[in-house]
């Protein structure tokens, strides 16, 4: 990771190409993740870095541009539901268990999904919420069966969850698909909303369309969205460390969650302390060139999380850095003729990363 942020203008151009030349050289089974039980068994192959930790980059240059508007895919190619996916369900149990301060553990026994248990009785599990956690031999205070089935979390028992976990002041805002929790201006957290229900769109259209037939995510898509950097730091440092300090915006594995800061007061896009107040500061501050990592960052976390909760890769397995790169990469480039910031740029270079 550090090698590649030292060299990015080396890593992310090959990382996209590559990308590019293996969606037409290789089978799409390359891409296609294993079977339920064989991928628990790749998970006990399980990275220590579990955030994402680049910045945004680009790809070919004949784009794919699937449609990203609001009109319905109508395409034959099924898609699985998320009880499909579930189908080849593993053990549920009532857990109790320590963790450390990166992640905290919820308190009193919860249900979980057993992923993986190995012979010295440590575990990798899935709680309700959707986030996944290594657990050691002593790390599990008590562990019975239990017969009440597993049932990920809604929205709304989401935003509670959030409540017993970040300071006061944060809100939530629903969409169909994502939650968000934010302590900065509504107006900028609708826009990033905006953005990640556009790329929920063109992500799915675009691998329909390449004939891969991706899962619904199982839980609500959760972004953590804070007011400024100092805020975001506190938090992000406890769960990532000082890495943190060089990134703008992650995408935690383990929690499943991105986590990221009103970026719109930085390297002066807007002055210092300024808050956005209307959609026309939105536009404003697209028309800046150092808008272009503001767009690319959301984007980029989004597909992210997107790969890993959609089924065309599996968390915490031993996914190859350039193709998880790449992916994040082919998508998000920003584009200066959408009023949002981006939408027909699937593919395209993205001219910031070829300075």
């Amino acid at each position: 990771m550090d090698r590649m942020r030292k060299h990015g203008r080396f890593w992310r151009p090959l990382s996209a190409a590559l990308l590019c030349l293996g969606t037409v050289l290789w089978p799409s089974s390359f891409f296609w993740p294993l079977s339920s039980r064989a991928a628990a068994q790749e998970l006990a192959e399980a990275t220590s870095d579990t955030s994402d930790t680049s910045d945004t980059s680009d790809t070919s240059d004949t784009p794919d541009t699937p449609d990203t508007s609001d009109t319905p895919d109508t395409s034959d190619t099924p898609e699985v539901t998320a009880q499909e996916q579930a189908e080849a369900s593993f053990p549920v149990r009532l857990l109790e268990f320590h963790s450390d301060a990166a992640q905290p553990a919820p308190a009193g026994p919860v249900r979980c999904e057993v992923l993986l248990e190995l012979a010295d009785g440590s575990m990798l599990v899935q709680t309700e919420d959707g986030q996944l956690w290594t657990l050691a031999t002593d790390a599990v205070v008590s562990s019975a069966p239990c017969e009440t089935p597993f049932t990920p979390m809604t929205s709304d028992e989401i935003y509670q969850q959030f409540q017993r976990e970040l300071p006061e002041g944060f809100k939530v805002l629903k969409t169909r698909h994502y939650v968000l929790l934010y302590n900065t201006s509504e107006v900028y957290v609708r826009w990033v909303a905006e953005l990640y229900e556009q790329v929920y769109r063109g992500f799915y259209n675009y691998w329909k369309s390449k004939g891969y037939r991706l899962s619904e995510p199982r839980f609500p898509l959760v972004a953590v969205v804070f007011s400024n950097r100092a805020s975001y730091l506190t938090y992000a440092e406890r769960e990532i460390g000082q890495t943190a300090e060089a990134m703008i915006g992650y995408y935690n594995m383990k929690t499943n969650r991105m986590i990221a800061y009103d970026m719109t007061g930085v390297d002066g896009v807007v002055p210092q302390g300024t808050r956005i107040a209307s959609s026309l500061v939105i536009r404003q501050i697209l028309a800046q060139p150092q808008a272009e990592r503001t767009v690319a960052t959301v984007i980029h976390e989004a597909v992210h999380q997107l790969a890993f909760n959609s089924g065309l890769q599996m968390r915490l397995a031993d996914n190859p850095l350039w193709l998880s790169e790449g992916i994040a990469m082919f998508f998000e480039t920003p584009d200066g003729n959408n009023p949002k910031g981006w939408g027909g740029t699937i593919g395209r270079i993205n001219p910031h990363n070829m300075r």
